[in-house]
């Protein structure tokens, strides 16, 4: 499937953030944000093959930053990026 951007990014994300939503419905225990989170720092990590300026850029946040949430979240450094 093809990577949308612009509108069409926006609309993907929307219906994203819908799922999200009616999981954490069904399951009380859930924190979407910080799982999200989480993923999304392990996904720019790997993408930059564990670059973490290029990394936080990605994610549009400082390296700083990025740095707290690695830690945050206790993503090992030795996280296997492939």
């Amino acid at each position: 499937m093809p990577l949308r951007t612009g509108e069409g990014a926006s609309e993907d994300i929307a219906v994203m953030a819908r799922q999200l939503f009616q999981w954490a419905k069904r399951d009380p225990k859930m924190k979407i944000l910080p799982s999200v989170e989480r993923e999304l720092v392990i996904q720019a990590l790997k993408e930059t093959s564990g670059n973490q300026l290029h990394a936080a850029r990605l994610l549009g946040i400082t390296r700083a930053t990025l740095r707290k949430r690695v830690e945050k979240f206790g993503i090992q450094r030795e996280l296997n990026i492939t």
